[in-house]
């Protein structure tokens, strides 16, 4: 799902214990201990910046990338294989190179939305469409004692296929009215409507309702045919071929035909989409065929490339290697079509001849320059205002479709009272309550009437640690969140943040619970509290299976999440972490809503380690010489910088002040955008703690959360580590 934006779920309906990680890798691999810092320092002497960030990225994350090829390898057993992908994720997170924060969800909301009228799927883009919500008419809400058994009945009927029928009874049944019209809120603006070529979320958010996959799911989350009626996979696992449905139409956002739906559709999108390179190419890069070659020049002629129109309605992908998660990746913007004729009349062009920076080049410059084949087209739009959407004429599943016209309207955030005012009075159809808003919608009676807990999605925010940090103010203008340091204080800095022991010591020492509080209140602040990077249960194993973990036989039980096969190897390991609790959920087990790191005595032994390896360095640390974090933030919406205080007085508070969290904020939420979230490359990137983006599967594998950590460039996220 990109790379998420933290704050889009605010103005939507998103070696510890003191001791060197010397255990066994799994599987009877070697380990090593983390290198020092100092000779981190002085491998990065006189080095360019992308050699800097192979030194950096191989010592702080070598043994981690290391599990994670041998992960990969495994194509033919998804057991073995999640239990493989399972040691290298802890490999990561003993890496102390990021710390999971929160999920997006698991906070209060009002909403006129029913739930579960979309898929509740936690990859792709399917989630998000809105074309068969189910909006409730007047000025109340979808009231929570409906929403709860609401979903309960999903839980039951999924995969019956009667549950749509049901809701729509049950909630005429409850006297509610529905409408074909819903209003939201937007707080991001997209910089390209061209969605094969960004890895944006507030990019894709725009247009995603705009156009329709191969494949998809139904509102029971079970995987249905889109564009495509039907398809086959060959006996070898490394071929598929898909019949699409004749007769469908590319439109503009006019509504007039531009052309009609084929195969080569798709082979054009997914051409367009590796000339682009805008972060997508890596999902593809190890799965389609020459699609590796065809991104880094030694492969010139596409028709090389494993994606193949067979005729006007049949299309055939062509995999390097047996894929088991292939399926689940085609709801998602990489696979995506684009009619071929429409680009080049926008002056689009192929291969070696593409520059978007031609001055003929208009394709995705604006909704008038992409042609549309969803369930709506954009008929509006006005920068910071408005984005208004009205349903296609020709959508192919358009007797389904209940949603005709979608208001985005856009908030930049800063007055929630304002936004919660919009939505009771019926301008917006859904608003977040944030900790602030708490004591309005009780003094309304709207609290105990209205108010719901939204579902915790499969999104992860994270704090990343800027490792090889270059830019102290923005990149944009020059200017923007400057950081407050001396010189002496960057260096000193640097040094601390190249140490294992003292991240680990910073991620022991936040206070994630009081830290989410500011937001959701004390009633939900663990709620959405996450553990590990990947879903806890985004995979589960099929059989049962026995492994090597820690150079122990492990025998786990069919059925169990990915979260526990990663618990058992930071237990291999000693690392005290608890990314699965058997006692959550009343005893049903789960890898989610509790602190499973915030530990001050864990913190301080890590920090004495840190201490004593860097005064070897001649970098002393105590009260009179701290280490000092910058953490930017906004200070509106006032939960943020909230969040970023509390953040501060848990790690100085932990820490006995010997580090020091710089606040550095700023009254323009642009300014926060840019000195991460915008940021092209990790020399950009201007901060030492960056809390405001995570990622959300792209499709059903841990896969999916672990290529953004690859190594040379290759993996979206390392750029939020200050590399690449």
């Amino acid at each position: 799902m990109c790379v998420a934006l933290a704050a889009s779920t605010a103005f939507s309906v998103v070696a510890c214990g003191g001791k060197s990680q010397e255990s066994n890798n799994g599987g009877g691999s070697d380990a090593k201990k983390p290198a020092s810092s100092e000779n981190i320092l002085k491998q990065l002497e006189g080095k360019e910046y992308d050699e800097q960030s192979d030194i950096v990225y191989n010592a702080v994350l070598g043994e981690y990338s290391a599990a994670y090829d041998e992960a990969k390898k495994i194509t033919d057993n998804n057991d073995e294989r999640f239990v493989k992908m399972a040691i290298a994720e802890a490999k990561l997170l003993e890496s102390g190179v990021l710390l999971p924060l929160e999920g997006s969800g698991g906070g209060y909301r009002v909403t006129r939305i029913a739930p579960h009228s979309a898929p509740d799927i936690a990859w792709g883009l399917e989630a998000d469409k809105a074309y068969q919500w189910l909006a409730i008419d007047g000025k109340g809400f979808v009231k929570p004692a409906d929403v709860d058994e609401m979903r309960k009945k999903w839980n039951e009927m999924r995969g019956t296929g009667k549950y749509r029928d049901w809701q729509i009874k049950y909630m005429k049944d409850k006297g509610y009215k529905f409408k074909d019209e819903v209003s939201m809120l937007y707080s991001s603006e997209p910089k390209t409507w061209d969605c094969l070529g960004t890895s944006l979320q507030a990019d894709t958010d725009a247009i995603l309702n705009t156009i329709d996959p191969l494949v998809g799911y139904d509102v029971e989350s079970q995987m249905v045919g889109k564009l495509a009626e039907s398809w086959e996979e060959s006996d070898d696992h490394l071929t598929y071929t898909f019949h699409l449905r004749k007769g469908l139409k590319w439109y503009d956002n006019q509504q007039r035909e531009v052309g009609d739906v084929t195969a080569d559709d798709f082979v054009a999108g997914m051409q367009h989409m590796l000339d682009v390179k805008g972060g997508l190419e890596s999902l593809v890069a190890d799965v389609i065929k020459n699609a590796k070659g065809y991104t880094n020049g030694d492969v010139v002629d596409f028709a090389e490339v494993g994606v193949k129109a067979v005729d006007d309605y049949t299309l055939e992908y062509t995999l390097e290697k047996p894929t088991p998660y292939f399926m689940s990746m085609l709801g998602y913007s990489v696979f995506l079509p684009m009619n071929r004729e429409f680009y080049e009349s926008k002056g689009g062009k192929f291969g070696q001849e593409y520059d978007n920076s031609a001055k003929d080049y208009k394709y995705g410059k604006s909704p008038d320059d992409i042609a549309y084949c969803g369930a709506f087209v954009i008929k509006s739009y006005t920068s910071k205002n408005s984005i208004i959407y009205e349903a296609n004429k020709g959508y192919w599943d358009k007797k389904n479709q209940t949603v005709k016209k979608l208001n985005w309207k856009y908030t930049d955030g800063s007055d929630p009272t304002k936004m919660y005012k919009d939505a009771t009075s019926g301008v917006v159809d859904s608003c977040a309550i944030s900790q602030e808003l708490i004591p309005v919608t009780k003094k309304d009676g709207n609290f105990d009437k209205y108010v719901s807990i939204s579902q915790v999605t499969g999104t992860t925010f994270v704090g990343f640690y800027n490792l090889n940090r270059q830019s102290y103010v923005n990149f944009n203008d020059g200017k923007g969140l400057p950081s407050p340091k001396s010189d002496d204080d960057k260096t000193r800095t640097k040094a601390a943040l190249l140490n294992n022991h003292f991240r680990n010591a910073l991620n022991f020492s936040v206070d994630r619970t009081v830290y989410r509080a500011q937001r959701y209140g004390d009633d939900l602040a663990a709620t959405a509290l996450k553990n590990l990077y990947t879903g806890w249960n985004l995979v589960y194993t099929e059989n049962e299976i026995t492994a090597n973990i820690g150079g122990k036989d492990v025998t786990f039980e069919a059925g169990t999440p990915y979260s526990k096969l990663v618990q058992a190897q930071l237990d291999a390991d000693g690392f005290p972490v608890k990314v699965y609790d058997e006692k959550a959920e009343n005893g049903a087990g789960s890898g989610e809503g509790y602190d499973g790191w915030y530990n001050v005595d864990n913190a301080k032994k890590e920090l004495e380690a840190a201490i004593k390896e860097l005064a070897a360095q001649g970098v002393d640390v105590d009260e009179k010489n701290p280490i000092y974090i910058d953490y930017p933030t906004a200070s509106a919406p006032a939960y943020f910088k909230n969040q970023a205080m509390a953040y501060k007085q848990s790690v100085e508070n932990a820490l006995d002040k010997k580090v020091i969290v710089n606040v550095v904020e700023t009254a323009v939420i642009d300014d926060w955008y840019y000195c991460g979230y915008y940021a092209e490359k990790g020399s950009d990137t201007n901060y030492d703690i960056y809390t405001f983006s995570g990622w959300g599967p792209d499709y059903g594998d841990p896969q999916t959360f672990l290529d953004t950590l690859l190594p040379a460039g290759n993996g979206y996220s390392t750029k939020s580590l200050g590399i690449f």
